[in-house]
């Protein structure tokens, strides 16, 4: 199923969208180094000690084998996994800290979320994606993207690093969507391509709040989403941006078999 994005968002997710894209922190052992200003840091590796696991955790629950991905990948697919597992319980941090979206932690023995591997930029390496199966609660798109990650020279970076209503979809046309809600009078739909070790922003529609007032105003720009106000278009004009882009579908590993 193909269907066009369009929904509305908040301020306070919208701010963390902007930051998941190409500038995530650098994940140390065990600390994380300071972010970076455009382009997202090598993820030198991940810890994998878990806090001890509540009640709702099963100790019986086959996770996915990932012996068949590249060392770094798997990595992070089975601190994912355990995480859906139940393995972390309320302590989701090591998660943050490593690049992961606590999304994956929230609903322990959660069978719909999962990894998939696809070559974002057509250089023959593919990027992991981690994610949902279904349709996100806000649109209907099949397959929504909370983490992007890359290799490039033996490193692995983290792109994206989203959540439930601050998620990611691949267009057909190879563009990475970026979408962050919370609210109906903050909509952001940025859009992106992936450059070496980033995403670069191609183009960004978004709302805004007029002063005292329930009702919007629409802005298009190519520089900074959601902070620059200098060029703003009609609703017509935004509803023929977004329309643009139509997500392909995605399915997804599961990470509990």
């Amino acid at each position: 199923m193909k269907k066009n994005v369009c929904f509305a968002l908040s301020t306070a997710m919208l701010a963390m969208a902007l930051v998941g894209c190409g500038q995530q922190a650098q994940v140390e052992e065990p600390e994380t180094a300071p972010q970076e200003e455009t382009q997202a840091a090598p993820v030198e590796g991940t810890t994998t000690e878990n806090t001890e696991a509540d009640d709702t955790t099963s100790k019986d629950v086959e996770t996915v084998d990932t012996s068949a991905l590249p060392e770094k990948y798997a990595s992070i697919v089975e601190m994912a996994a355990k995480a859906a597992a139940g393995e972390y319980g309320d302590d989701l941090m090591e998660l943050e800290d490593n690049g992961v979206c606590t999304e994956f932690g929230m609903v322990p023995g959660d069978t719909t979320v999962g990894y998939a591997l696809k070559d974002l930029d057509g250089d023959g390496s593919d990027e992991l994606l981690l994610g949902r199966n279904g349709t996100p609660g806000f649109d209907g798109w099949d397959g929504a993207v909370f983490n992007i990650y890359t290799l490039k020279d033996g490193e692995m970076y983290v792109l994206a690093n989203g959540g439930q209503r601050d998620s990611y979809f691949i267009a057909e046309d190879g563009t990475i969507g970026n979408v962050a809600s919370g609210g109906a009078t903050d909509t952001a739909y940025n859009y992106y391509k992936l450059d070496d070790k980033e995403l670069k922003l191609i183009e960004s529609v978004f709302t805004a709040p007029k002063e005292g007032s329930d009702e919007v105003n629409w802005y298009y720009t190519e520089k900074e989403p959601f902070t620059d106000l200098s060029n703003k278009i009609s609703e017509k004009k935004y509803a023929e941006i977004t329309g643009k882009y139509s997500a392909e579908a995605i399915e997804f590993t599961p990470f509990i078999q």
